[in-house]
């Protein structure tokens, strides 16, 4: 059938798709050779929040049958189940995660599996480091660090050092450099929370 044949699926904000759901599309072999999607090659699961829209955590149905599945596009509310299972899809080349609050501890965690990840992308991002008093020091009075393309001399700090714009998390960076070395990281208008006390 043409619903086998499909090789990009994209569910954005759909309020009826379950892991159950999910689980059951998943390449199987079958009476009559291999079925589900089997061909599908980009999988965009995301909820980000509307009203009305119930949290399914659809993405928990990721995992054993994915076989092929090389890009997967994780948002909202759906980024932090999808990134519990996404260890288990062994061809996975390419994780966008979008429009979420995210860890380091979290994103180091679950990509630790993801030996053969080539592109890491992070869009609309907003990390929530650990922070420790020196560091809550030095940000004082500075709620979020945007991580913009343009505009960085309008974002000088009181050193007169310009903030790297493109390094909104560096210990992530280094982190995941030890882990994925193969692996290249894309922020996009992503943004650092400090939390003080």
């Amino acid at each position: 059938t043409s619903w086998q044949r499909l090789s990009q699926l994209e569910l954005r904000d759909t309020f009826r798709i379950t892991a159950n759901g999910l689980r059951n599309c998943a390449a199987k072999d079958g009476l009559s050779g291999v079925e589900g999607l089997s061909r599908l090659k980009f999988l965009e699961i995301g909820i980000t929040g509307r009203q009305g829209y119930q949290l399914q955590m659809a993405s928990l149905g990721l995992g054993a049958g994915w076989i092929g599945l090389e890009e997967l596009s994780l948002g909202g509310k759906e980024v932090g189940p999808g990134l519990l299972c996404a260890s288990r899809l062994k061809d996975l080349k390419h994780l966008c995660l979008w429009a979420c609050k995210l860890s380091e501890l979290q994103i180091v965690r679950s990509c630790r599996m993801l030996r053969g990840l080539r592109r890491l992308e992070f869009l609309d991002v907003i990390f929530q480091p650990i922070q420790n008093p020196q560091v809550e020091e030095e940000q004082e009075g500075n709620d979020e660090q945007p991580d913009k393309e343009e505009g960085a001399d309008a974002n000088m700090n009181d050193d007169n050092v310009a903030p790297d714009v493109n390094e909104p998390f560096p210990s992530l960076r280094r982190s995941l450099a030890v882990l994925l070395p193969s692996c290249s990281l894309v922020f996009t208008n992503c943004s650092v929370q400090i939390i003080s006390d």
